[in-house]
């Protein structure tokens, strides 16, 4: 027992020494870079120039940064992944804090700000994932609910039926309609209603948010935005805030995806029916340790498929 106990001190050191070194970036950014998704903004985002001219190269560049120091400062101060879903802090420069309409950041280097602005904070309220969730012309309110059933709970919806029919790809409707009431013309398909019931609620939450991540209260349209949503359940909410309250009652699930998609990149393959019993140990050291981060990485690295060959007992 005093060697086991002797073994796991020293590789929590080992682990402690690689999170201290500036290197340890790497794993925010490619972790962190492909399960949340903003690795997107390095080559396959491209906002139309026309309709969003203020997305410039280094405002995308910005928003990448974001991403990667939050997931950094999280991994290497220790912090509990809830902070995924709501933070009062950032890391800005002037540009991104002008494009999201926090006054005081100056310079183009990014820093930890402090957030006043509850629709802010956490992946959510981020640029990176607002305009990876959208489309070249508009906001997608499908697209951002897959997003948070997938990538926050771990719960993808189904693929949609073959004959589900296109939404444009453009907001902008002749008819005068807003995109909201286009796509619920759309849901009036019953074959797409079940679906679209459990997804487009979570996505309309974050409509005031548009396609680059800014906040609007009008739409391309001239109308409204209208967050309002209603989840089944009748649980209806109507802003980003409100939705990250949501969230963070569901959090043990969110907890499990993460430990999920870690374990997964850690082992380097996908997981299995016989990995099950890590992943409740891995959620229950993170509950244990009021789901700091590190928790996790340690259970990791002394779990029994991470220091063997084969995953099975």
């Amino acid at each position: 027992l005093g060697d086991v106990y002797k073994r796991q001190g020293v590789l929590r050191a080992q682990v402690g020494r690689m999170l201290a070194d500036p290197r340890s970036i790497a794993l925010s950014r490619h972790f962190a870079g492909q399960w949340i998704g903003f690795d997107a903004l390095v080559d396959r985002v491209q906002p139309d120039p026309d309709r969003y001219p203020a997305f410039t190269r280094t405002l995308r560049a910005g928003m990448y940064r974001e991403s990667e120091r939050f997931f950094d400062h999280l991994f290497r101060t220790n912090r509990p992944v809830t902070e995924l879903i709501q933070s009062d802090y950032t890391f800005l420069n002037a540009e991104l804090a002008r494009h999201y309409g926090i006054p005081g950041v100056s310079g183009s280097e990014l820093r930890k700000v402090t957030l006043r602005d509850p629709q802010r904070g956490g992946v959510i309220g981020m640029g990176s994932v607002l305009t990876a969730t959208s489309l070249p012309l508009r906001t997608s309110p499908v697209k951002r609910g897959v997003w948070i059933l997938e990538t926050i709970l771990g719960e993808p919806p189904p693929p949609p039926l073959p004959d589900a029919g296109e939404l444009p790809a453009d907001d902008k409707s002749n008819e005068g309609l807003s995109f909201r009431e286009q796509l619920e013309q759309h849901r009036e398909n019953p074959r797409c209603a079940s679906c679209h019931a459990r997804i487009d609620p979570l996505g309309f939450g974050l409509e005031n948010f548009d396609a680059i991540g800014r906040w609007r209260t009008v739409e391309v349209n001239g109308k409204p935005v209208d967050s309002t949503a209603v989840l089944p359940g009748d649980i209806s909410f109507s802003t980003p805030a409100e939705l990250k309250g949501l969230l963070l009652q569901a959090k043990d699930k969110f907890a499990r995806t993460m430990c999920r998609k870690m374990l997964a990149y850690a082992l380097g393959r996908p997981l299995e029916y016989y990995d099950e019993p890590v992943l409740n140990e891995l959620l229950a050291t993170l509950r244990e340790n009021d789901y700091r981060v590190q928790s996790l990485l340690f259970g990791i690295v002394e779990s029994y498929p991470f220091q063997n060959r084969g995953a099975k007992r």
